[in-house]
Order: C-alpha cells, then sequence, then structure tokens
C-alpha cells in the first residue's frame, strides 16, 4: 500500500493546493492523476485488482491520505458504487506466516480489520 500512498503525494506535490487527484480504476492497474493548468501534471500506474466496472473517481488527495495513514497493512480495499457515491476505505488484514495455504491475494479473504473511512468523491467537470 506504501507505493499507493506515495504517488497520491507526488500527484499532490506538483498541483495546486485543493486540485483533486483523480484515480482511474481498470482490471489490472490504477492511474493516478493530477492537473493544475498546462504547467502542472502529473500522472502515474500501479498494479491493482478491480471487481465490477472501470471507473473514473476524483478526490481531494489531502482526505484520501488521512484515510489511508489508518490502514498499516499490506492491501487495502476502496468500494464504490459509482464516480459521486461516497467510497469506503478497508484495511485487508495481511496473511499470517504460519499458514499452509500458500500465496493469497487481497481477494482471498473477505474479512477486514475493523477500520473503515468513508471519502467522499470530488464531482469532476470533464
Amino acid at each position: 500500500m506504501a507505493p499507493f500512498v506515495e504517488a497520491i503525494k507526488r500527484a499532490a506535490l506538483v498541483t495546486e493546493r485543493g486540485t483533486p487527484i483523480r484515480l482511474a480504476f481498470t482490471a489490472d492497474e490504477v492511474r493516478i492523476r493530477a492537473a493544475t493548468g498546462d504547467s502542472a501534471r502529473a500522472n502515474e500506474s500501479l498494479g491493482a485488482q478491480l471487481t465490477g466496472d472501470d471507473i473514473d473517481i476524483a478526490f481531494a488527495p489531502q482526505y484520501l491520505l488521512d484515510g489511508l495513514a489508518g490502514i498499516d497493512t499490506e492491501y487495502a480495499r476502496i468500494e464504490c458504487a459509482g464516480p459521486t457515491k461516497a467510497a469506503l476505505l478497508t484495511a485487508i488484514p495481511d496473511k499470517k506466516d504460519d499458514s499452509d495455504e500458500g500465496e493469497k491475494t487481497p481477494d482471498d479473504d473477505q474479512s477486514d480489520t475493523g477500520y473503515r473511512y468513508l471519502a467522499m468523491p470530488v464531482r469532476l467537470t470533464s
């Protein structure tokens, strides 16, 4: 999860205060974008797993970072019903080292740590 947080921080650094961070989720990646006019732009892609349709959603970077700061596991889950609906951030528990189940992916364990953070998206104009 640290690469995702760091990418959001980098995108927020190159834009003016108050500029939303756009997250475009597809089947195997998330594109993190931010722009202020023609001069300051950020665009970065990271691996991700998506269940459902592709979605393009935007958040105020500080609110998103505040929610992610409460997650201390390797993976997090962002659940949202649409680009204008609130998103729920939860932590996915890390796999136990002493298990004989083999390699697990974030989707293998549907439980969570009990952490919940509700983030309201920013309405996109274009």
